[in-house]
């Protein structure tokens, strides 16, 4: 975070954490001017996904496929809307929840609604499998492998820890369209610990059944 941050400084001409969208509280605190996003109008409520109640019915039956604000409405919306699975505003805690969860799911299970809770968003079969062979395995893994890296160095521990909390504080808070590329800087953790559990549980599983 501070490399990025001094990068930031350079390119902006103040302190910036991570990303522009963090403006919103770090400009009251250093006392900057705000300025607007150009992201803003996609992450209003009402902006660029919005659907008005009273338009659910034509958007299920097919005649609207284009929101007000010009965002292509996808078929997957449209399916889980015929489901009964409807927009609706997503913030506060639930916000909150939401961003973690596209963080750091090693698969998903079905599609949700993030951002804003009115964009509609689900992994296609080939994106979900390539998620958990190269992340979901080892953010399995990595439970054992933290417990055995408390057990053995509880400093790296709480290091590792600390990092994966203030990082993921810092997006789920001020980032409204965090999504899983996000989560990128903390997979050198997984990848440690992650190695860590699967030789653990492996040399685990060869002396319990196999005796050797």
């Amino acid at each position: 975070m501070i490399p990025w941050t001094i990068r930031n400084y350079v390119e902006h001409g103040k302190i910036v954490l991570l990303s522009t969208r963090t403006e919103i509280f770090t400009d009251k605190i250093f006392g900057y001017e705000s300025r607007t996003h150009f992201m803003d109008v996609n992450n209003d409520i009402s902006g660029t996904f919005y659907i008005h109640d009273y338009q659910i019915d034509s958007v299920i039956s097919g005649d609207k496929k284009i929101t007000d604000g010009g965002w292509k409405i996808s078929e997957d919306q449209v399916k889980a809307m015929k489901r009964g699975e409807l927009p609706g505003p997503l913030t506060g805690i639930n916000a909150f929840i939401s961003r973690i969860v596209t963080m750091f799911e090693p698969f998903q299970i079905k599609g949700r609604y993030e951002r804003t809770g009115y964009f509609y968003y689900k992994k296609s079969p080939r994106h979900n499998l390539a998620t958990f062979l190269f992340y979901g395995l080892l953010f399995f893994f990595s439970f054992p492998g933290f417990y055995l890296l408390y057990r053995k160095d509880n400093k790296v521990f709480y290091i590792f820890l600390s990092v994966i909390v203030i990082y993921t504080l810092v997006h789920a808070l001020t980032i409204p369209y965090t999504n899983w590329r996000y989560r990128l800087p903390l997979d050198f953790i997984f990848i440690i610990t992650g190695c860590s559990g699967i030789v653990t549980c492996l040399n685990y599983g060869r002396k319990r059944y196999f005796n050797t």
